[in-house]
């Protein structure tokens, strides 16, 4: 199996963004509220279609609004696409549950975490 090496793209507030570019990661869009997703719309196709991007880490607030975009790439390989809580809504989430049920969802097997 051939391993290629591939970058990481973040899409969220600039509060994710900045804590992905402090590690190095240079492609990114800073979406701080919903209304700005149909202005960045192209932006955010030109990363989903760039074969140089291995994942793509999204917001949670910003999934819904990009559902299309997301289902186009659900099955392949390439671009990973892990969606993350909001910094801002992380008390929301119990980190455990959390990634629970996004393996059942993206694996469709339950794990223990």
């Amino acid at each position: 199996m051939k391993i290629t090496k591939g970058s990481i793209a973040v899409m969220g507030s600039s509060i994710l963004v900045n804590a992905f570019k402090f590690v190095g990661i240079d492609k990114y869009i800073v979406i701080e509220d919903r209304r700005e997703i149909d202005k960045l719309r192209d932006e955010i196709e030109k990363i989903f279609e760039d074969k140089e991007v291995a994942v793509i880490v999204i917001e949670d607030f910003i999934s819904p609004y990009i559902k299309d975009i997301i289902e186009q790439f659900k099955y392949k390989i390439t671009p990973i696409i892990v969606e993350l809580p909001s910094p801002a809504n992380i008390k929301a989430h119990d980190p455990k549950e959390y990634y629970k049920s996004r393996a059942r969802k993206v694996l469709g097997v339950s794990i223990e975490v």
